[in-house]
């Protein structure tokens, strides 16, 4: 028996006779009894445990002990494992299964935030807070902002930021903080409601909406100061919204009383998407479109295709003049990498015979789990698809589950992209999470039994079930962020997304901040980059390998530095100690080509200390800074 009908016949127990309210009362004993012991309670006690494993494993990792990732890995096992368990079982209410997303989403907010307590570190973090620190400063939006160029024209994330700053008087990191910890939760809450009004099964939401949360970024990146994080709430809102109510069928219920009221609201977020977040809002009209389309082709031209199709194009509008007026530098932003991806995937541009994986996996010991996760969803994709088109209404033509489970199908291309397109890991990388929408609720049709299922059946799967959400959960850990090397706080790398931040670089940028001031040209590798954005207001120019590889002035390196109208050099000699483990210390370098970066020449690194006209400003030992606005033309 389905959640719903065991909901139903506990309201109606005089409705039925002695023999059904018997058989009731036994399918719901039953379904109390697949809960676990505790509870909720039990659940929450769990993760505190689990985050607290996890925190041990941070102290150990500042302190530089080698048993560092063993509480850490526990911490989380134990924390996906119970979730999991707690997930699947039967009996629980819609309001607890809720319950138990957010603490799932909170625990992902607040161990993010013991990674870095103090300060933002990703380098993305580093960019938005530029961009709402410029908004306090100034006090108007798009403001230039040279490290991300497209930040200021999608200022949704800084202005909910800055009011929060203005209103409550806390400093942009907390409020950040809070910003983004609340999208997260609330986005978990947002993904069962969608599931629920795509599936009409409460068991289907809950595991969909936890496979959700275990996609690769979804517990790093997505929970980060990025537009991507309330971006994907909003997105998840708009398409909850324009599918209407639906029956227990599959079908789609026209003539809702609320209908109006919840296009209304979709129209509205999907307003604050577009001014938020341009590929989150890009999926999201594609989806609206694609979703349209299907239901105008399998079934009929009926209200939800034209409620789907309507805020298709209404988006569309938006989207093309939001573009077309402020936010036109996004056209570069995103149309080369676009361009890029095509022309690989068209020509097969990946080499054949290799397995392509995602940036932060590459030669890392843990790699195999990533494919072990990959091979994992693929599968159960695969069967969910087969599984919702022969079981959900055979002859009931387009349902929301079909219709889900065919745009479903989306990951294989993600997965084709990964494999094919130059630098396409890093592309698929960040596609994985717009796919999960739909895979999500996907797999989740594979992994719950049918209503009326044997106890043995049900059992069965169940513990496929965790064991499945456990593999997806290793692989999406070692594919993610923070990437492997990085996954436990301490080891400094130098450009390594957050382990490339140390106490020697921030006081140095905050020191040139302080005795130098904003608006300067400087030359940095990528981590450094993003903190001369942040911090001291500069122009950062973190692509020019050039300019550390030479070992002497010559003249292409004065032609260079003037050309660029380059004013300051920062040198970390740490990079003739340790090759980048991204690959790259510079955004362009010889990584474009798929190859790795060496360790550059310490003499390319001291050349600038016997230039005429080049006077050191800095001097900490590993980091020095150069000034070079008197440099003479050779």
């Amino acid at each position: 028996m389905s959640d719903a009908g065991v909901q139903s016949a506990r309201g109606r127990p005089d409705s039925a006779p002695t023999g059904a309210r018997a058989s009731v009362a036994a399918a719901a004993e039953g379904a109390r009894a697949a809960r676990l012991p505790l509870g909720v309670p039990g659940v929450l006690l769990a993760l505190a445990l689990g985050t607290a494993l996890i925190a041990v494993g941070f102290a150990g990792g500042r302190a530089h002990d080698s048993w560092a990732e063993v509480p850490f890995w526990a911490g989380w096992v134990m924390s996906v494992l119970v979730l999991a368990a707690a997930i699947t079982g039967a009996g629980w209410t819609d309001r607890e299964r809720v319950l138990m997303l957010a603490l799932q989403a909170a625990q992902q907010s607040f161990v993010r935030w013991m990674y870095s307590p103090l300060a933002f570190t990703f380098p993305d973090e580093l960019q938005h807070w530029r961009t709402a620190v410029s908004i306090l400063e100034f006090h108007h939006l798009f403001h230039p902002n040279p490290s991300l160029p497209v930040s200021p024209a999608f200022p949704g994330l800084e202005e909910m930021a800055t009011a929060l700053v203005s209103l409550s008087r806390i400093g942009v990191f907390p409020a950040g903080l809070l910003l983004a910890a609340t999208s997260h939760v609330v986005l978990s809450v947002a993904m069962f409601h969608l599931y629920r009004r795509v599936s009409g099964s409460a068991s289907v939401a809950g595991l969909g909406a936890f496979l959700f949360a275990l996609n690769p970024l979804h517990a790093g990146f997505d929970s980060m100061f990025i537009y991507q994080a309330p971006a994907l709430l909003l997105g998840a809102v708009v398409l909850e919204s324009t599918l209407g109510e639906r029956t227990a069928g599959g079908r789609i219920a026209s003539g809702h009383p609320q209908e109006r009221t919840a296009f209304v609201v979709a129209v509205i977020c999907m307003a604050a998407l577009v001014i938020t977040h341009h590929v989150t809002a890009a999926v999201v009209i594609a989806a609206l479109g694609v979703l349209a389309l299907l239901f105008a082709a399998f079934r009929s031209f009926g209200a939800l295709a034209k409620r789907l199709l309507a805020l298709c194009v209404v988006g569309a509008a938006m989207a093309v003049l939001w573009v077309s007026t402020e936010a036109q530098a996004v056209v570069s932003y995103l149309g080369k990498p676009l361009a890029t991806a095509a022309g690989g995937v068209l020509h097969l541009g990946h080499q054949a015979g290799t397995v392509a994986l995602p940036a932060t996996a590459q030669g890392t010991p843990g790699a195999w789990l990533t494919v072990l996760g990959t091979a994992i969803t693929a599968v159960l994709v695969a069967i969910g698809i087969v599984l919702v088109w022969r079981r959900i209404s055979p002859h009931g033509g387009m349902t929301l589950p079909r219709a889900f489970a065919t745009v479903a199908l989306g990951y294989y291309g993600v997965l084709g992209i990964r494999e094919f397109a130059p630098d396409g890991a890093e592309l698929a990388g960040r596609l994985l999470t717009f796919a999960a929408l739909f895979t999500s609720v996907t797999m989740a049709f594979a992994l719950v039994p049918r209503p009326g299922s044997a106890r043995r059946t049900r059992e069965l799967v169940r513990v496929l079930a965790v064991a499945a959400s456990v593999g997806i959960f290793l692989g999406s850990t070692m594919s993610g962020w923070p990437a492997p090397w990085e996954l436990v706080p301490g080891t400094f790398h130098i450009s390594g997304f957050e382990s490339g931040i140390d106490r020697e670089n921030t006081l140095a940028v905050k020191w040139f901040a302080a005795h130098e001031g904003g608006g300067h040209r400087v030359a940095c590798e990528f981590e450094a980059c993003s903190m001369f954005g942040a911090y001291a207001g500069a122009y950062p120019i973190p692509d020019e390998p050039s300019l550390y590889r030479e070992t002497t002035m010559s003249k292409d390196v004065v032609s260079l530095i003037h050309r660029r109208r380059i004013q300051f050099v920062y040198v970390d000699l740490r990079m003739s100690r340790e090759a980048p483990i991204t690959g790259h210390y510079f955004r362009v370098g010889s990584s474009q080509s798929g190859g790795r970066e060496r360790r550059i020449p310490l003499a390319g690194l001291t050349k600038f200390r016997r230039a005429a006209g080049v006077r050191l400003i800095y001097d900490s030992g590993p980091i020095q800074i150069y000034d070079v606005r008197s440099l003479p033309y050779g």
